[in-house]
Order: structure tokens, then C-alpha cells, then sequence
């Protein structure tokens, strides 16, 4: 990479691995994502894709379509999410440059949170516009670990149109079995 960085987010398309915030020895984070082309053995920044805030440390990404990256959750350098109560989503459609979509939610159970274990499902029936994830586990800002499983769902066509739902312990899990997504 060409800046050194840790807790970032990654995912590869194709020939290509995308390596999205995290924080560095000398900035607390950093908001670049950089770009390793595998079949020309080469990295580039891509400015137009800079995060759109500080919270770039511990985000979980993921692709789909072989052309979108997700980002879930998030923290800046003192270990705070966006917000109380607000869970934060990102999208970046790698095929154009407009950068990266935000949008946040509330949820009133303990907002955003870090190191998620995303898992894609699919689209939703014949759908070719809607997907959804199952989002669970993670790290909260009082360092405990999340409990909390929700299914995130999305439209390709129209970002702002997701929403989630938290599953009322119909998914959650025993406090010993508790995932801490990356360790």
C-alpha cells in the first residue's frame, strides 16, 4: 500500500483489491482508499473515492455484483461511531467516480458499531434491484461486543431506499458464542 494504515475495510473485484480507511501511524485515520490492480502488481489512491468522514477505522466492506463495495459501521479516533442511536451505511459504485453514498438510520439500540461480520444473501425474490445482508456481531463504543443480528436491505437502483431490521432475539446468540468480526 502506499500509505500504512490498520483496521480498514477490504474487499476485492475482479483482478482488483480495495482497501478503504482504517488508521495510521501518523494520522489517526485515513480516509483514502487505494486500489491494488493484481495483474499489473501496482497501487493507486483513488482521490475521488476519499471517505466522506472521520469514522473510517474498524469498517467492514463488502462486494457484490462484482462492481459495489458496502461499508458497515465505523468509528473515528477516539472510538466514537457516527452517533448515538444512528447506524451508518456506505456504498461505492466502483464503475463510476461520484465517490462514496452515506446514509444513516436510526436505531435506537445501540447505533454503530465496529468489525461487523457481514454475510451477503441475495436478491430478493426475482428482484434484480434489492439485496440484502445479514449483519451481526461487532464491537460497540464501550468496547462490548454486539449482540445484535439485522437484515440490511437495499436497492442498487436508489441507495437512500434501504432499511434494516433488527431480528427481537429471533437471531441473536449467547453472550459466549458472540462474534468479534477480524481478530
Amino acid at each position: 500500500m502506499k500509505e500504512e494504515r490498520s483496521a480498514f475495510g477490504v474487499v476485492s473485484i475482479g483482478h482488483k483489491i480495495y482497501v478503504a480507511g482504517g488508521s495510521g501511524i501518523t494520522r489517526a485515520y485515513v480516509p483514502s482508499v487505494e486500489v491494488y490492480n493484481v495483474l499489473k502488481d501496482k497501487w493507486t489512491t483513488c482521490i475521488e473515492w476519499m471517505l466522506p468522514d472521520r469514522h473510517s477505522q474498524g469498517l467492514t466492506c463488502i462486494s457484490i455484483k462484482k462492481r459495489y463495495v458496502f461499508g458497515f459501521g465505523g468509528w473515528d479516533k477516539e472510538n466514537k461511531s457516527i452517533g448515538r442511536g444512528i447506524d451508518r451505511f456506505m456504498r461505492l459504485d466502483t464503475l463510476k467516480p461520484a465517490g462514496w453514498q452515506t446514509l444513516s438510520l436510526p436505531n435506537q439500540e445501540c447505533g454503530s458499531g465496529i468489525q461487523y461480520a457481514v454475510l451477503p444473501i441475495g436478491f430478493v425474490g426475482l428482484s434484480i434491484d434489492k439485496y440484502e445482508f445479514i449483519v451481526f456481531g461487532g464491537l460497540k463504543r464501550d468496547k462490548d461486543l454486539i449482540r445484535r443480528t439485522y437484515l440490511f436491505t437495499t436497492e442498487l437502483s436508489s441507495f437512500k431506499q434501504s432499511s434494516f431490521t433488527v431480528f427481537d432475539g429471533k437471531m441473536c446468540y449467547d453472550l459466549e458464542d458472540r462474534t468479534y468480526y477480524n481478530d
